[in-house]
Order: C-alpha cells, then structure tokens, then sequence
C-alpha cells in the first residue's frame, strides 16, 4: 500500500507517483478525466491511494479533494442535521474511512412540504458541485428532489420510511417496510395517509379495523367509539411524539387494561416515556433498531456533547439521545464515504445546473456500488492496508450504529435486526426478542422468565372471580341478602381462590353471572350468553 499527498498541483508534485502508480495510470489519457490526468487539474490537494503492482486498476483516486455532499433538512429535524455534521466530521477524522479526501458538508433547511425551495436548494448544490444528495424527511419534498437527482443522476441517499416495493435508479433508502406482528383481529391507529399505506398490506391476512387520529390532541371521542369494537389488541402507527398521548387518554377512557395489548411501530419505542403506564398491567411492545447501549453509539454522542460544549452551546436533553433517523443519517453518510473510498477508477463531480440537459456519468456507478454493499472481512497486504479485487467487491458491508447494512437491487435495505421490547416493572423496557427478515421473531425470554413476569404482574392486582352458583364448588350464604361482596360465597372454589391469592399475591372479587349459565353460543346472532359472554366483554363488577 503506498499514500502519497500532494500539497500542490505542479509536475514536481506528480513526479513523487512511484512507477507502480505510472504504469497503472498509463491506460488513461493524461489529456482525459482519470488518475494521472487528474492530478494535472487545479487543486488544493489530492490523494492516491492503494496501488497494488499486479492489480492496474486498484489505484483509487477521487480527482475531486474535496467532494461537497449536501443535505436537505425540513425544519424540525435538528438531530438528523446534527448528525449529518458529526457522521461527516468523525469520516473526515477517520483516516481509514475515507483516506485521499476529505468530505465537505453543504446543509440547506427548507420548511416542511415546501417542495419549492427545496429545489432551490438543490439546484445551488449541483450548480457549486455535490457528490450527493441527503435527506429531506417529508414525503412530498423527498419525492420531489428524487425525481431531480433522477434526472441529473445525481446520487439521492434517504433515511425516511418508502412505502414504495421499488425504487428509481439513483435513489437508495436505508429503512425497510415494516413486518411484525402475528395478531389476528386488532384495532390500528395511524396519523398519515402514508400509515395507511404502510399497513394497508396487513387488511389482506389478518381482520383489522383501521381508523385514523383526527386533527387536534383530543382523542378520546375515537378511542370511545373503538372502545365498541371489543378488543384487546391494538396497533399504534402514529409519530413517535404522539404516542404518549395516545396511551394517556386510551387509560383515561379504560383502553389501558390488564388484558390489552398495544404494538408500537415506531423504532424510537425506546426514548418514549412510559412511566405513568407502569402500574396498569398492559402489555405494552415495540422494536428498536438502534441499541442505545450499543458503546458506538454512546461514544458517538458524547463526541457531540463535547463538540457543541467546545462551540459555546449546551445540548439539551432531548438532543443527547439518538432517534432512529439521525442514526440512519449517521450510517448513510459513512456508507457513502466508504463507497468513495473505493472507487476504482478516477471521478470528477462536475457542476451542473437545472436549466441545462446534462447529468453525471458517474452518479449511477457509485449508487450501484452502494447497492452492492455486503459483508466481507477483506485480506490484509503487506503494508496493512485492505485488499479488495472486483470480484470481492459484492462481499463487502458496513456495520454501523444501526448494524450492519445492506440493500436489495431495488436499493431497499435488507438484512437488518430489530429488538423486540416489553415494557416491565417500573417501566423498563426488557428485551425479550429479536426480528430478522429471514428468521422473523425469534423470542428469547425462557418459560420461567414468562412465568416469574406473570406472577410479579398479579402482585396486588384485584381480579374477578365471574361464577355461577353450582353446589359444591361455588354457593350463596343462607344469609348472603344481609351479606356483602365476597363474603356472600362459599365452597370449594370460593376457598381454592382464596388460598392461590394468599401465595400468589392478589386481591380477588367474586361476581355471580346473572342468569346462571356456564355459556352457550345463538345460532343466529353467534352472540354468546353466561360466564363466556362476561369473559368476553371483560365484565367488572357493578
């Protein structure tokens, strides 16, 4: 492996190549865009890289120094934007990631939807020279600047949810559709037109009943109106900001019961606060792709504490914990910096302007090189570099804060994990499980992990006992009119109860089924009476 830097483009600068370098460089033109040609053009600096004898097109040469990639942030997305600036300045940093260049980060805000100055942004990018585009979060614009960098075939990198099974040439998009779960009948709630389009798929396999949060903050006249439904199982697609306050009002309205169960779909399950839902028995999970203890990531967020401490500005709280799109962010622009960092051949970004007809020839080449990335360990040369050949290059992955990545050929991520999340006592969330897309959920709490959780949930828990009266096991009192609640009953299993609370912790009411019956099921309205129907309608006491 030989590195070489040149301060200044002069001959005597290019006279320093060694011989493996010239021999390598003589199948371009010095005339034409490529390695030796390269350094002949204005610049600040320039690198070479990795020149192998046998090999003549290992030398990997970026003829642009200082390649600018831009980012398009809707205005509320500080913390994607924040990690754009880190995720560039730690790769600049990191002299293995990105070792003859360095990048340069151009961010323009546009507000959210705003489609026009959004593309105003991105036609001063290109117009200055970028070698990519990163971001915005919102669908509209997103779209919008696609379909540009399409045109220009520009690189287009997003870290936002595509509902889309397939996507343009020169986009790729590092989150996945979701698919987890294996409910039969529940009750969805999602806050977008592009929710319902996400979980459309769902309404084919399984009975769903999908209703749609209404403007404003109060809920609660939807949560009432799903209340009739009857069930137990719900999920809840709506922003990670808005899921608190989804919760709070379905307990207000008795939805947040021992035997309901809601399914969080936002990936930043993890930083939402559930402490006021600790005590009400639900059965609360989601999933997170970021491990907040992953010890990259804690040492990525604290160079960011220190960065900004050293600019004047304390972070707030809120900041110092990494959402799920600021750690795609981080992971889209150390991908790309990789994918620059191994180009085999030379690569000018050139300037290019929205009114003209011309695009780069490059932008498709590096896109596919990014679609390709997958796990290899490389090969170590004499002078400890890494040794790739084509061939090897589809063996290839990142393994970012995110895990590692790699994308299909429409430039969809695939091959991720996911951890499945309970919430506990004292509203910890435990890991109880992993998801992959070929394994699909793979629950790692053992049999007595269920049970130990089982039982601490009864501790002090008052449960209704629904009977009918059958001698011996369960019989009024002679006295019972002149009696109260449960000392009304008597018999077997009145004592049986009332032993298994003593061991296990919990309060118990007795309820007598009003007409006597066990249940049975009408054949014409399939509707069931007895203890069944109160099972089913979870009847609490009068």
């Amino acid at each position: 492996v030989v590195v070489y830097e040149c301060v200044e483009d002069t001959s005597s600068g290019c006279d320093k190549i060694p011989n493996t370098f010239l021999r390598a460089s003589t199948i371009l033109p010095p005339s034409t865009t490529g390695a030796y040609g390269a350094l002949k053009a204005p610049a600040v600096s320039c690198w070479i890289h990795r020149v192998e004898p046998n090999d003549p097109t290992s030398c990997c040469l970026l003829s642009t120094p200082c390649p600018s990639i831009g980012g398009i942030f809707d205005a509320n997305s500080v913390v994607q934007k924040m990690a754009f600036k880190y995720a560039v300045d730690l790769v600049n940093r990191d002299r293995d990631t990105l070792t003859r260049s360095r990048l340069v980060a151009k961010i323009a805000d546009v507000p959210v939807d705003d489609s026009f100055h959004a593309s105003k942004k991105v036609c001063a990018f290109l117009k200055e020279g970028v070698a990519a585009i990163f971001g915005p979060q919102s669908e509209n614009t997103a779209n919008h600047i696609q379909s540009m960098c399409d045109t220009m075939r520009v690189p287009h990198i997003q870290t936002r949810w595509d509902y889309r099974l397939t996507r343009n040439e020169y986009s790729i998009n590092l989150p996945h559709p979701p698919s987890l779960g294996k409910w039969r009948n529940f009750v969805i709630l999602y806050d977008s037109v592009e929710g319902l389009v996400r979980l459309n798929q769902l309404s084919k396999k399984w009975t769903v009943t999908m209703r749609q949060l209404p403007e404003g903050d109060d809920y609660r006249p939807l949560l009432k109106d799903i209340r009739r439904f009857k069930t137990t199982h719900f999920v809840l697609d709506v922003a990670q900001d808005k899921v608190y306050e989804v919760l709070r009002q379905a307990a207000q309205i008795g939805l947040m019961r021992v035997y309901d169960n809601y399914f969080i779909t936002s990936l930043d399950f993890n930083l939402i606060n559930l402490e006021e839902f600790k005590d009400s028995g639900t059965n609360i999970t989601g999933i997170q792709l970021v491990d907040p203890h992953k010890p990259e990531l804690k040492k990525l967020i604290d160079d960011w504490v220190i960065g900004e401490q050293r600019a004047g500005w304390v972070l707030p709280l809120q900041m110092r914990r990494m959402t799920t799109e600021a750690a795609l962010m981080y992971d889209a622009v150390t991908l790309f910096a990789k994918t620059l960092h191994d180009l085999r051949e030379a690569v000018e970004i050139p300037r290019l302007h929205c009114e003209s007809d011309n695009s780069w020839q490059h932008g498709n080449s590096i896109i596919t090189d990014m679609k390709w990335y997958s796990w290899y360990a490389p090969s170590t040369d004499s002078g400890g570099g890494n040794v790739f050949t084509p061939n090897q290059l589809s063996y290839r992955k990142v393994d970012g804060i995110t895990g590692f990545i790699k994308f299909n050929t429409e430039g969809f991520r695939s091959d991720f994990n996911l951890d499945i999340l309970e919430m506990g006592q004292n509203a910890i969330l435990q890991k109880v499980g992993t998801w992959t897309l070929t394994g699909k959920a793979n629950f790692t709490r053992t049999w007595q992990q269920t049970e130990d959780a089982v039982e601490l949930n009864l501790q002090n828990r008052t449960l209704i006992v629904t009977t009918a009266i059958t001698p011996p096991y369960v019989m009024l009192k002679d006295d019972h009119e002149q009696r109260k609640g449960n000392d009304k009953f008597e018999g077997f299993c009145f004592d049986l109860i009332h032993e298994i609370s003593l061991l296990r912790g919990f309060n118990y009411t007795f309820k007598k089924v009003e007409d006597d019956s066990y249940g049975s099921k009408n054949r014409e309205t399939g509707e069931w009476d007895g203890i069944v129907r109160e099972l089913l309608d979870h009847v609490r006491p009068g």
